[in-house]
């Protein structure tokens, strides 16, 4: 059986968002039509099984007379269905029942049932790559207007002529008067055809524009940079894809080459995502050595490295809020570990325990808690979270980048 590592990590009693400079508001169409899955898993740092059919596993003798009550109580609720219920019994939603039954019965908010459907889109979102056009749109839910916020430069949408502020029309001829913003991006994302034709009204014209776009595989971008005062780097990622790794790397190797002389990696309000991808990033900045390390009941579990071919030379500070979860909190605890870089901000989300995620024989898969994770230093997150060693509350209402954001000044100061 092949497996590998896909950690997702997000938490549904995170609180609520602030805008963060460099990443455009409203939903990027073929970007984040997985949205609603990540938005339902914060904090779940996930190890992905992939096989050709189901992950089987032997059952203890001391179970069979638990299943046997199982399979006694299922049936007769199903005599009583038949008997009495108006409503046929779908197998199909049986089964999927049943399955989120048995995992709800676990009592751990980090597990959970997917459906065939649920869990091929889950496995697509966390490559960081996906089939769209290339836009991020607003939906005004007053107006009912889906407006263009941005547009991925060179990108299906930029392409073909779309523009930021253009409204969306019409799509294959199509009225979007009773569409929401998660039916518009089902309808682009799941379009039988790669030609896609989009009608958009534009300031300044009377009539709408006619815009003949075809769908293209892209990346999602989950890295912004720029260069501060005094050559000093910023980086915010939002999230760890797998796609992230060469974004990152090539942020930091920008900025070397334009005389970066300290660093600020952002993970304000980052979730978490995929285990390769942030061991890979944290073996691009620091020197060799243990990283992350997992342990199962039996206390067996990974160990993570980094290796001595690169590191980061520049002083670093890496900034963290109570919505850092997970990869971030790995991530950050991994830096301040080696002393090297300091973490600044407010304590982290504290999740430090893993999943499996398994898939079934039918498409369908489970996620369950097997492991705990921990930092070089052997810090346990779990509840706890990273503590920065710079403490700054952000004020109430200041985005991040502006000037009242003041753990971004706190960490510009500290690597000065």
């Amino acid at each position: 059986m092949e497996q590998y590592q896909e950690n997702q990590i997000v938490d549904k009693e995170q609180s609520k968002k602030k805008s963060r400079s460099g990443f455009a508001g409203g939903v990027a169409v073929g970007v984040l039509a997985s949205g609603s899955l990540f938005a339902v898993m914060l904090a779940i740092l996930i190890q992905v099984i992939v096989s050709n059919g189901a992950a089987y596993v032997s059952q203890p003798q001391d179970s069979l007379t638990a299943d046997s009550a199982l399979i006694t109580r299922m049936d007769e609720i199903k005599q009583l269905i038949d008997l009495y219920s108006l409503n046929p019994l779908e197998e199909s939603a049986l089964i999927d029942g049943v399955s989120a039954g048995m995992i709800a019965g676990l009592k751990d908010r980090y597990s959970a049932y997917y459906t065939a459907e649920n869990f091929k889109k889950l496995t697509e979102s966390v490559t960081g790559t996906y089939k769209g056009i290339g836009v991020t749109i607003q939906y005004n839910s007053e107006s009912g207007e889906f407006t263009v916020q941005s547009v991925v430069e060179d990108g299906p949408a930029a392409k073909a002529g779309m523009q930021t502020g253009d409204i969306l029309h019409t799509v294959n001829g199509n009225s979007l008067e009773n569409f929401n913003l998660d039916q518009l991006i089902e309808w682009i994302q799941n379009n039988e055809s790669d030609q896609i034709q989009i009608q958009v009204l534009r300031e300044g014209e009377s009539e709408p524009i006619t815009l003949d776009i075809t769908r293209e595989n892209m990346e999602t971008a989950t890295v912004a940079w720029e260069m501060l005062d005094d050559q000093i780097g910023y980086i915010a990622v939002s999230v760890f894809d797998l796609v992230t790794v060469q974004q990152f790397q090539t942020a930091i190797d920008t900025l070397q080459a334009q005389g970066m002389k300290g660093l600020v990696i952002d993970l304000r309000d980052n979730p978490g995502g995929v285990y390769e991808a942030v061991v890979s990033m944290l073996d691009y900045i620091l020197p060799e050595g243990l990283l992350i390390y997992m342990e199962d009941k039996n206390g067996n579990g990974d160990k993570a490295y980094s290796d001595a071919e690169h590191q980061l030379t520049v002083p670093y500070a890496v900034i963290i809020n109570e919505n850092s979860a997970s990869a971030s909190e790995a991530f950050a605890g991994s830096v301040k570990d080696y002393g090297i870089g300091k973490v600044v901000g407010t304590t982290s989300f504290g999740k430090g325990v893993a999943q499996k995620l398994i898939p079934l024989s039918d498409g369908s898969a489970i996620r369950i808690t097997t492991d705990k994770y921990y930092t070089k230093s052997g810090t346990e997150i779990n509840g706890v979270g990273i503590q920065p060693d710079i403490e700054v509350e952000l004020p109430e209402g200041a985005a991040y980048g502006s000037d009242e954001d003041t753990q971004l000044k706190a960490a510009v100061e500290a690597v000065k």
